[in-house]
């Protein structure tokens, strides 16, 4: 959408490049907000069935190198 405000800004088409930009910021939010609830889930997240569990950082494990003569 933001491509498509971009493209119509260059063609000098400037009204609709700001009405697609502002429903393109609408679509945004809309996917964006529903993290902030207690599901955690965005828009996208519901049509996949998909959730994230947990964020966690990873330590990586050092393995030692073995030499062989």
């Amino acid at each position: 959408m933001y491509a498509v405000a971009c493209v119509l800004l260059v063609e000098g088409q400037v009204v609709l490049s700001v009405l697609v930009w502002a429903v393109a910021v609408v679509l945004f939010l809309l996917n964006a907000l529903p993290v902030l609830s207690p599901g955690r889930r965005s828009l996208a997240d519901r049509v996949a069935g998909t959730a994230v569990t947990g964020i966690g950082l990873s330590t990586p494990v050092a393995t030692p190198l073995v030499r062989t003569s």
